[in-house]
């Protein structure tokens, strides 16, 4: 009763709080909204508290399957909770008071295949686990994933789960990931952006789709990750630099995507729809695969969604509509010692570019940034207008892991992808007429064609060593056949090796590793008349070592020194003239040297039976930091005026601190709460440096309703994100100052049923529930617009 009734309290208050017109609030009553909202937080913490359950425990042993050897080192995960632990000298693990219910427990350990099971708790809990050698095959054993893992990594890992992808599936692959502590997103109006982790994007972060390197982030800051939301299954974000074991892409982070295991089951799919009511948007997606000749599997997918016009809290964002068509198809074979999948997908779309972004004069540019409101409105419109993208990405992969009777392990995956991108532009400098016949050939029609063949061998585990070394070869080739010239034809070549090794005793572990890799670019240019070609060559190595320590029950603590470097992209050496998508000026440096960063992080991780805590704070310094700086002066062209911008280095030095901390008060409530600060330096100019995420925090409350005849899964969550203002910016060459900060509140709630014998995955969320009006720091749109208002979506998903 007493819970019934602090729910129903909780409901009329967040009922009062909709209904509040809030987009003429005052700053000051933010804050109040803000305590108001805190307090309803711990509203919300109380009530569990009146339906407390009891605590029980949950430990085990983790034996091999053939010897009986304890397993050490063996990761132990709690997957509702993501409580981690790892086995000891004698394999043994244990959960000191886990709430009573079910859970999935995931258990991993290196040479041996993935343990799934789900565990009922109702009082203490013995599990005595056989690992099953990769070479060997078992129906006891579900295997969630064949890729063999070593364990607890000593670099801060976040991986998003199914569920959890499911959740948050929203306009753009790169929303998946803006709750993450350290990820930011770099906006190009409502349907572009891409990840930031720690300050670092773009060609700074390597992105896996599949196990297939990404190959389309060459041209810029504003180019998104050309990937299907609906086609990714889960994602793992490795904060920090990981060049030895992925190569000089990834010496800011890397984001990996897997899409579903393959299935040797019977004939099963999936439809999933969301509707997004900010843009009136409505996206689609259908999944069929089935198992086949008892070790063969089929996949087809395809998505497609439809958005107009985005508005603000007060107007339309001229000319942002968007369309998209995505495919996937994909044919695997999966047996005990070998697995073979073949994919082919696309991703298209078609999209606006804001209209308020291309300014004809130098007059009306000043004017634009000045101004509280785009010199360019329309009402809201599906129409995709000038200027305008098309883009069109098509991958095809063949991916083999191959585990040999030693228990070590082969991976290859080859892959060609070709990346289309084509940029029209809003100026017609012809006739009415002869503009008609040219309205179809592009300002810029760049075709990048990238072959690339990786592979890796995980040797036998010898006592208590275990490792990989790996090598990768691209070949990729660049065609321009515009109207103008932004970037020059381009063929590069690059090729790395890699060796990286663990050391495991009792509750620490060390890893070392070091790569070389070398990439030769050569450009063609027409001067004079001729083609005029010149090499680039880069070369480097690459180091780490790492450290992870548990000294306690439920404390880990890890350590990673490392060397990273990265050449520069063709963009940053050769760019010359306007980038229609970013609105923008750009010029680059042929003399641009390779950056070299030094890393050194480290993290403190606690997970106890009800509290995780996880934090982290890093130093990276950089004497060649390659930096997209404003010029003084605007450019004049006969397509407009447009901030202008050179790249250019200088000394950077980065540091920052993470912090997240959940809090499950019982099976019904966790409370989270986490924040993200970052300081950078340009140290050869002694100023801030330019383009750093702001400092933020975030609240959440996560609601989980205990399960009836109808419903189960059925939860509510509430968070709460602040955004502080950036002034840590160079003062006086930004052609804008830096916005103020920001507070935006959101809520969701969702259920899984069953209707008519079908089961149902329903969430609705409000994302800026009171439509503050507010531009982030990192919106290549703040100059001339704010960022989008309230927004409803529904998300649905079928499974058959």
């Amino acid at each position: 009763m007493e819970c019934a009734f602090v729910y129903s309290l909780c409901r009329r208050i967040a009922i009062l709080l909709v209904g509040t017109d809030a987009s003429y609030l005052k700053t000051a009553f933010y804050m109040k909204t803000f305590l108001f909202m805190a307090a309803a937080l711990l509203l919300f913490a109380a009530q569990p508290l009146l339906c407390i359950t009891e605590p029980a425990g949950l430990s085990g042993v983790v034996l091999d399957s053939a010897s009986g050897t304890p397993l050490a080192g063996a990761s132990v995960m709690i997957q509702e909770t993501q409580k981690g632990r790892i086995t000891k000298g004698d394999g043994t693990f244990i959960f000191e008071d886990v709430v009573s219910g079910t859970y999935t427990v995931l258990i991993r350990y290196v040479g041996y295949r993935d343990f799934k099971t789900q565990v009922i708790v109702d009082h203490e809990r013995f599990l005595s686990v056989r690992l099953v050698s990769a070479m060997i095959q078992t129906g006891e054993v579900v295997v969630e994933k064949e890729r063999a893992q070593t364990g607890l990594s000593t670099q801060q890992t976040i991986i998003l789960t199914p569920a959890e992808v499911d959740e948050h599936r929203g306009q753009t692959f790169s929303e998946l990931l803006k709750d993450v502590p350290g990820v930011t997103l770099l906006q190009t109006g409502p349907s572009i952006s891409k990840p930031v982790i720690r300050g670092m994007h773009s060609q700074r972060i390597l992105i896996l789709n599949n196990d297939t390197r990404l190959e389309g982030q060459q041209w810029g800051q504003e180019h998104a990750p050309e990937i299907d939301p609906f086609a990714v299954s889960s994602v793992e974000v490795l904060k920090g630099a990981a060049s030895v074991q992925y190569g000089a892409d990834a010496i800011g982070g890397v984001i990996r995507t897997e899409h579903r295991a393959i299935n040797l089951g019977g004939f099963e799919g999936e439809f999933s729809a969301n509707l997004f009511s900010n843009n009136m948007q409505g996206s689609a997606s259908l999944l069929a695969e089935s198992g086949f000749l008892e070790n063969f599997s089929w996949r087809l997918q395809g998505s497609m969604r439809k958005a107009g016009d985005a508005q603000t809290s007060n107007y339309m964002l001229a000319n942002t509509a968007f369309e998209e068509l995505n495919g996937l198809a994909m044919l695997g074979f999966k047996n005990a010692e070998r697995e073979i999948s073949a994919t082919v997908s696309h991703f298209g779309t078609r999209l606006g570019v804001f209209s308020g972004s291309h300014i004809k004069n130098l007059s009306d540019l000043e004017r634009a940034f000045q101004s509280e409101r785009p010199l360019v409105e329309r009402e809201f419109s599906y129409q995709i207008g000038l200027p305008k993208q098309d883009i069109g990405h098509t991958t095809a992969s063949l991916r083999l892991n191959e585990r040999f009777k030693n228990s070590s392990v082969l991976t290859l995956n080859a892959a060609w992808q070709q990346n289309r991108r084509q940029e029209f532009d809003a100026h017609r400098p012809y006739s009415d007429s002869l503009a008609a016949q040219l309205e179809d050939r592009p300002a810029y029609d760049l075709s990048l064609t990238t072959y690339t063949l990786d592979g890796t061998y995980e040797h036998v585990p010898f006592k208590n060593i275990s490792g990989k070394a790996g090598v990768s070869l691209l070949r990729q080739g660049n065609v321009s056949q515009g109207r103008s010239l932004f970037v020059p034809n381009y063929r590069v070549y690059s090729g790395g090796a890699f060796v990286l090794e663990q050391w495991t005793q009792d509750n620490f572990i060390i890893n070392a590793g070091a790569r070389y890799d070398w990439r030769g670019l050569t450009s063609y240019r027409v001067i004079d008349n001729a083609i005029v070609a010149r090499d680039h060559i880069f070369q480097s190595f690459s180091g780490a070592l790492g450290a992870l320590y548990s000294w306690a029950e439920g404390w880990l603590a890890g350590v990673n020194l490392g060397t990273g470097w990265r050449p520069p992209s063709i963009n940053e050496l050769y760019a010359n003239g306007v980038h229609h998508g970013t609105a923008s000026f750009e010029i680059g440096d042929t003399e641009l040297r390779s950056e070299r960063s030094v890393n050194l992080d480290v993290t403190l991780r606690f997970t106890g039976e009800r509290l995780r805590l996880d934090i982290s704070t890093y130093i990276m310094s950089m004497p060649n930091y390659i930096v997209l700086f404003p010029e003084a002066e605007p450019t004049l062209t006969i397509r407009g005026a447009f901030p202008t911008f050179r790249y250019r280095q200088t000394e950077a030095l980065i540091r920052g601190f993470e912090a997240q901390a959940d809090y499950q008060l019982n099976h019904l409530l966790r409370l989270s709460a986490s924040t993200t600060l970052l300081r950078a330096t340009d140290i050869t100019a002694n100023e801030p440096l330019i383009y750093m995420p702001a400092d933020r925090v975030r609240l959440a409350s996560h609601f989980h309703w205990t399960e009836n005849d109808a419903t189960t899964d059925l939860f509510s969550e509430i968070a709460l994100t602040g955004v502080h203002r950036q002034e840590r910016v160079p003062q006086g060459v930004d052609y804008v100052e830096p916005p103020p900060g920001y507070f935006l509140v959101d809520v969701s709630s969702g259920a899984e049923f069953d209707f008519l014998a079908q089961r149902f995955k329903i969430t609705v969320g409000l994302t800026n529930l009171f439509n503050i009006r507010y531009r982030d720091y990192l919106s290549r749109y703040r100059y001339f617009a704010h960022d989008a208002g309230r927004n409803i979506v529904m998300r649905m998903t079928v499974p058959f």
